[in-house]
């Protein structure tokens, strides 16, 4: 049962001295890490339980503090991404690399430089690590200590990865979607990027048209996922397409796609692989099959 905020403090409320509201706010989401991990993992839906179970935390451990003010403080980290909810909210950064926590470096306009925000320590960098994964069905651990996970209603992918894969400190590396800001593919033709000259571009359209199997292969952030998603757009609206994929990344905006993510870190036998969408999709009347980012195994 929740206590009453209103009423007075009685002797089963424990009164902590002053304590700083960075440590206080490291203390309660490690403590909902640790005791209510299945509430996390689907943050929305469980939305306002967690606020409850925080407002009781907060009010029966920390009422000598502006509590109103740290609650709030605890869900805007719950529901967003902290110190780094800046950079994603900016329309020009499309990566976020953090080495350590006083090592942040974002990607702005194609150049990598480093961020003048930092986490408070190592604790609670690791703890936003952890919680990253954990928000978005992921799980992170000394036995699954590499993780890829996606965030669907922000357009993110996540690589994290912890002891006792990373020597020196976990990493989290955030590669920021915007197709909000999608470009056709006469715009990425005649763009400042230069992703395609005029020959590459009829070629394309031409491959389009004819129905031709198409395989785009490049380096990291080369524009691989750029390049599909506007492919895809360009099929015509009277094929009918799925979309495959180990990350949700593509976001099409194509009225006739259907678009599918493994699903992962459950059992064994409940695990969805792309060979499994994959072969649904041959039984869905396809006329497009699109298979996203593969990595060599």
């Amino acid at each position: 049962m929740l206590i009453n905020p209103l009423k007075v403090a009685t002797a089963d409320v424990l009164i902590r001295p002053d304590v700083n509201k960075d440590k206080v706010i490291g203390e309660i989401i490690t403590y909902l890490i640790n005791h209510y991990s299945d509430y996390l993992s689907d943050i929305e839906i469980n939305k306002n339980t967690v606020e409850n179970i925080v407002r009781e935390k907060v009010y029966k451990e920390y009422s000598n503090m502006n509590t109103e003010s740290t609650i709030k403080s605890i869900l805007d980290r719950l529901f967003g991404y902290h110190i780094l909810q800046k950079y994603i909210d900016d329309k020009s950064v499309s990566d976020i690399r953090v080495t350590k926590f006083d090592n942040i470096f974002i990607k702005k306009n194609g150049r990598w430089e480093k961020a003048k925000e930092s986490f408070n320590n190592e604790e609670d960098y690791i703890n936003f690590v952890r919680y990253c994964v954990l928000k978005n069905r992921g799980k992170i651990t000394n036995e699954t200590p590499i993780v890829i996970t996606s965030d669907r209603k922000n357009n993110l992918r996540i690589e994290a990865g912890i002891e006792p894969v990373n020597v020196n400190s976990p990493n989290l590396v955030i590669r920021i979607h915007r197709p909000e800001l999608l470009q056709t593919l006469e715009e990425l033709f005649i763009s400042d990027i230069e992703m395609m000259d005029l020959e590459i571009y009829k070629f394309l359209v031409k491959s389009i048209i004819s129905g031709c199997n198409i395989i785009i292969s490049g380096k990291g952030g080369s524009g691989k996922t750029t390049l599909m998603r506007n492919l895809i757009n360009r099929i015509p609206e009277d094929l009918s397409i799925t979309s495959n994929e180990e990350t949700a990344e593509l976001y099409s905006t194509h009225p006739n796609i259907i678009q599918r993510e493994i699903l992962k870190n459950r059992n064994e036998d409940k695990n969805i692989t792309l060979e499994k969408l994959t072969a649904h999709s041959l039984v869905m009347s396809n006329d497009v099959v699109v298979i996203g980012e593969l990595k060599r195994r």
